[in-house]
């Protein structure tokens, strides 16, 4: 039978029989700098710092605890502080005034001795309330440096100690030196003073007993707890104004 001759689709008509075929449209080339250039790979390794990362089982964000400070291995490591007053395991100026227990006096008499000096605190109420006492004594002269470290049981007795010896001068032997109060910024409690001096040179046998610093209970002397090496001979240096004192 008759069949309807098919109608070929768009675009694809045939040309009629002896033309050539329309020319094909050329290939699309894109202008010069219309595409930004392909990037580069990266073939470097990336290197991250330490801590880039949290470690395994670390928070993150927020509530992340913070390092942990070196100080706390470090304050491990100091003496432990007998009972003897606040503050014996840290430095003097790190620790608070409300708690510092050693005081320095200064300006003391020519002379005057650690006897003379106990004396004193017994007159002005302190007869149970101090645990050490130092003072200083130039090997060269013999006599005492003019200063003095006196720890307290407590903070209160060292407190009182400012009002107590400012101004003092009523001591054993005439003077007019004034006494003057302050911290002591090097050293603050028993147990550093004493963890200061049981290795020192002046501890020492051959050194004579006044120039030693000396411990208290109740009032009383009692023996200064023995070195933790074997002690050496003071060497004597000369300071700048010219005396000859023991390193300690």
């Amino acid at each position: 039978g008759w069949q309807q001759p098919r109608t070929p689709p768009m675009g694809h008509e045939r040309a009629p029989f002896g033309t050539s075929p329309p020319p094909m449209p050329p290939p699309f080339a894109a202008a010069p700098g219309a595409f930004p250039p392909r990037s580069q790979p990266v073939t470097q390794p990336m290197h991250l710092g330490a801590g880039a990362f949290p470690a395994a089982g670390s928070s993150k964000g927020k509530g992340a605890s913070p390092p942990a400070s070196s100080h706390a291995s470090e304050s491990a490591q100091l003496p432990p502080a007998a009972a003897h007053g606040a503050g014996g395991d840290l430095q003097g100026q790190s620790v608070p005034m409300a708690q510092r227990t050693t005081v320095m006096l200064k300006n003391l008499p020519i002379g005057l001795t650690r006897e003379m000096l106990t004396d004193a605190l017994v007159q002005l109420g302190f007869g149970r309330a101090y645990d050490f006492i130092y003072v200083p004594v130039s090997f060269r002269s013999k006599t005492s440096m003019c200063y003095a470290f006196v720890n307290f049981v407590g903070p209160l007795d060292a407190q009182r100690a400012f009002d107590a010896f400012t101004n003092f001068m009523a001591w054993a032997i005439p003077t007019d030196k004034v006494c003057e109060v302050m911290w002591s910024d090097k050293l603050q409690g028993y147990g550093n003073h004493v963890e200061r001096y049981r290795n020192s040179p002046l501890m020492h046998p051959n050194v004579p007993d006044n120039f030693k610093p000396a411990v208290y209970a109740d009032g009383a002397r009692i023996p200064f707890p023995p070195p933790t090496k074997q002690l050496r001979p003071p060497r004597i240096r000369r300071s700048q104004d010219g005396e000859e004192d023991a390193e300690g």
